[in-house]
């Protein structure tokens, strides 16, 4: 059996998840950052995309906003904006979201509202993702 270490993702709005796991895979700045028990300790910038968790011998995904995760060998802790399993997304609500987040772009006028719109694309775009992928693996 893999080592395990605690995996805690927390938003503004709820404890997501606190369970042991044998691996975790976050969207960091410079691409996808793996974590092992025992990982040197570090602070890690997370953006929104997809966050690969292994249990039990299982891979599971949930959809993250931007955030930060605290790894210390023996747990991580990762905070953010927003966390949902695949099966929390809605489907119309998601592609309406990266359509107006897509405007916002286009009619961005400064470099922190065009920063904005594409964090908040990027984050549509993940939760779409996670939700096409749910339904391949489902069929």
């Amino acid at each position: 059996m893999a080592a395990t270490f605690e995996l805690e993702i927390t938003t503004p709005e709820r404890g997501f998840f606190k369970e042991p796991v044998e691996m975790v895979v976050l969207p960091g700045e410079d691409g996808e950052q793996g974590i092992l028990a025992g990982h040197a300790r570090m602070v890690l910038v997370v953006k929104a995309g997809t966050v690969r968790i292994q249990r039990a011998g299982k891979w599971e995904e949930c959809v993250i906003a931007d955030g930060y995760a605290m790894v210390d060998g023996q747990r991580v802790l990762l905070l953010c904006q927003r966390a949902e399993w695949p099966d929390e997304i809605d489907v119309r609500l998601a592609r309406e979201e990266e359509q107006l987040e897509k405007e916002k772009l286009r009619q961005a006028q400064s470099m922190r509202e065009y920063v904005l719109a594409k964090a908040g694309l990027a984050q549509a775009m993940a939760r779409l993702s996670a939700v096409q992928h749910r339904n391949v693996n489902n069929n």
